[in-house]
C-alpha cells in the first residue's frame, strides 16, 4: 500500500504512537508547499520568514504530537499551529520595529543633547592640521601625551602646549554650553 492512499490522520497517528519518521516525512512532503504559501501570505511575502515559520510549525507539530486527536482533521490542526506561529512571528516583528524606533529616537535625543557633530567637525577643521591631529589623538583615540609626542615628533611639553593652544582656540569659537 502506497503512502498516498493513507490519510493524514493515520500518518500522524503512526508518528504519534510509534514515532514513525517515514509517516512524518510523508506529512512534510504533503504540507510543506501549501504551508509555505500560507505563511508567505500571513507574513507579507517575506520568503525567509515564511520558511522559518513553516519549519517552526513542523517542530511544534512534533513537540505537541501527543495532543493530536486522530478523530479530527490533521490539516486543520496543523494549519492552526502554522497560523499561531505566523502570529508569533508578526508580533515579534512589531516588537522589533518598535524597539528600533525607540533606539532611533534615543539616538536623535542623544545627538541633540551633544550638539551637532558637523559643528564640532567644522571647528576642528579651522585648527592648523598639526594641532587638530594632537586633539584627535588625545580625545578620539585616547592616547597619552607621551604617545602623541612620539607620533608627531615633538617633545611632551611642546605637545601639551600645542594641545592647550588648540583647546583655547576652540573655546573662543564654540558657545559655552557646547564645551561642557
Amino acid at each position: 500500500m502506497s503512502t498516498d492512499a493513507i490519510s493524514d490522520e493515520v500518518l500522524m497517528g503512526r508518528f504519534r504512537e510509534a514515532f514513525d519518521e517515514a509517516a512524518f516525512d510523508e506529512l512534510i512532503a504533503r504540507y510543506h508547499r501549501p504551508a509555505l504559501l500560507i505563511a508567505r501570505n500571513h507574513l507579507s511575502g517575506q520568503n525567509s520568514s515564511a520558511e522559518d515559520a513553516v519549519q517552526e510549525a513542523f517542530i511544534r507539530t512534533v513537540r505537541s504530537r501527543d495532543r493530536f486527536d486522530v478523530e479530527r482533521s490533521f490539516a486543520s490542526w496543523f494549519y492552526s499551529i502554522l497560523r499561531n506561529v505566523c502570529l508569533d512571528f508578526r508580533r515579534k516583528e512589531v516588537r522589533r520595529a518598535r524597539q528600533l524606533q525607540e533606539i532611533e529616537a534615543q539616538d536623535k535625543r542623544t545627538a541633540q543633547d551633544r550638539g551637532p557633530d558637523r559643528d564640532t567637525a567644522a571647528m576642528l577643521q579651522s585648527l592648523p592640521p598639526a594641532d587638530r591631529d594632537i586633539l584627535i589623538y588625545r580625545f578620539v583615540h585616547g592616547m597619552t601625551f607621551q604617545e602623541i609626542a612620539a607620533q608627531v615628533g615633538a617633545s611632551v611639553e611642546a605637545t601639551k602646549k600645542r594641545a592647550q593652544r588648540a583647546l583655547k582656540q576652540l573655546r573662543t569659537k564654540a558657545p559655552p554650553e557646547d564645551l561642557d
